[in-house]
């Protein structure tokens, strides 16, 4: 299985350099290599659409980059790794209202953000490097966001400027949900853990562990 694999990589790279010296023995100019499409290898992780757009989506590969679609998945294109680095744990979030916006983990360097629909992205807020689970944003006001660290969740009510500690959820993050039902000054919201599932009702300053008919032991997925 290994032999096999290097003997394509080892093909891949001559088809390659054959390729390039063609061009500059015949006088044309060399072929540019460039992505074709949704190729990442290994897996695919964190899928997420926009709420405001249907049509645009983004995913990241373990073995390759983020990637970017404008019509439904038909066609993908790759962020280049100097904008952003893929990021396997944590989902992107977008805007609720405005589809240019997106939020997304830089590898495990911290939080970005892009205005322009992720052409280009820049470093935002105060939160640790190493994001987990998802960056979630309540969709009747964007200025209140979760998002899943190391250290626990975390939670911005300025768009993701500053960020404080969630004192209560233990455990690595994995989801989160806002109630739409509960005023925006008291929102109702989910904290969902590899620990349990917390719920506070004064949009994330206090939490409570909410498990009972639950069975005991680790949560792997959360919906709300």
């Amino acid at each position: 299985m290994k032999r096999g694999i290097i003997f394509f990589v080892m093909a891949v790279l001559l088809l390659g350099l054959g390729r390039m010296t063609w061009g500059q023995s015949t006088g044309h100019a060399a072929t540019a290599w460039e992505p074709i499409g949704l190729s990442g290898g290994g897996a695919m992780f964190t899928p997420a659409i926009s709420p405001a757009d249907p049509r645009r989506m983004m995913v990241n590969c373990d073995m390759s980059a983020a990637y970017l679609s404008t019509d439904g998945g038909l066609h993908w294109r790759m962020i280049h790794q100097s904008q952003l680095r893929s990021s396997t744990r944590c989902r992107p979030a977008f805007h609720p209202t405005d589809p240019n916006t997106l939020y997304a983990a830089d590898g495990g360097t911290g939080l970005k953000i892009s205005h322009d629909g992720g052409d280009h992205w820049q470093p935002l807020g105060n939160l640790p490097a190493d994001l987990r689970g998802e960056i979630a944003i309540d969709p009747e006001n964007p200025r209140f966001l979760l998002a899943g660290t190391g250290n626990g969740p975390f939670r911005s009510q300025d768009g993701g400027k500053t960020w404080t500690h969630c004192d209560g959820p233990q455990g690595e993050p994995l989801a989160f949900h806002f109630d739409q039902t509960s005023p925006a000054s008291q929102r109702i919201c989910f904290a969902a853990t590899d620990k349990g599932l917390w719920r506070s009702n004064d949009a994330g300053t206090t939490w409570e562990k909410k498990m009972q008919g639950l069975p005991e032991g680790g949560l792997r997925a959360f919906a709300g």
